[in-house]
């Protein structure tokens, strides 16, 4: 429980005072459930008050639900009610595919509805492809979803809603590749960035120094995301 500086039970930015976890006879955890001041189930800001994870033989997470007060499906604010994976050969995630209350495939805020991992011959991850509920395959860019005062990336300029395009002369493919590969590798020299701030190429000359304090998502441009069936 969280605890305001006085000794009374309090909220955390999230939304609730208590979480609680239940465990299978494997030890896996099953649910996860939260709760307000008065011990009484709440929301957590993200939309729902549980989640229900069911696992393979394995011991492999192959879904995850969220439920709401009520305990009915809910959706997150990204959109979905449920995750359902699936894994290759090594175990490592192959596939996160997002679907509705009723249990229909269905796109995500950032305008994909199935993500594919891929890995090289070390297992490694080294990029995904993106495809709507139709089971097409979209061109998604990396957008600011948060950013940090105070931090690195405030600092030099990010903002919330920029598409971060170009890592001097590396296209920026996901996000992943931002941080583990541009970042990791070029971090600590001088570069340049450029993204698209409402429609406008912009280009900042960063220091060295690895960008902090940002948080970012591959999303499907506005113009190419497909309406529903």
């Amino acid at each position: 429980m969280y605890y305001d500086p006085q000794g009374h039970p309090t909220r955390e930015e999230d939304g609730y005072a208590t979480v609680r976890f239940t465990y299978d006879a494997r030890g896996y955890r099953t649910e996860t459930t939260y709760f307000d001041e008065q011990n009484h189930p709440t929301l957590h800001t993200d939309g729902y008050t549980k989640v229900l994870a069911q696992y393979n033989d394995k011991g492999q997470l192959v879904e995850h639900a969220l439920v709401g007060l009520e305990g009915a499906p809910v959706l997150h604010k990204e959109g979905h009610a449920k995750i359902r994976l699936t894994y290759n050969e090594r175990g490592k995630v192959a596939r996160r595919e997002f679907f509705d209350t009723q249990d229909r495939p269905v796109p995500l805020v950032y305008g994909y509805a199935t993500r594919h991992y891929l890995y090289d011959d070390l297992g490694r991850e080294t990029t995904s492809m993106f495809f709507d509920m139709h089971g097409e395959p979209v061109h998604t860019r990396v957008a600011v979803k948060k950013v940090q005062a105070n931090r690195t990336g405030a600092q030099q300029g990010l903002q919330v809603g920029d598409i971060l395009v170009r890592y001097d002369v590396a296209e920026i493919r996901d996000a992943r590749t931002f941080f583990h590969e541009l970042e990791l590798m070029y971090g600590e020299r001088q570069r340049e960035i450029c993204l698209l701030r409402q429609d406008q190429e912009i280009c900042l000359t960063l220091p060295p120094g690895r960008l902090t304090g940002i948080t970012l998502e591959d999303s499907v441009p506005p113009p190419l995301r497909k309406a529903g069936p």
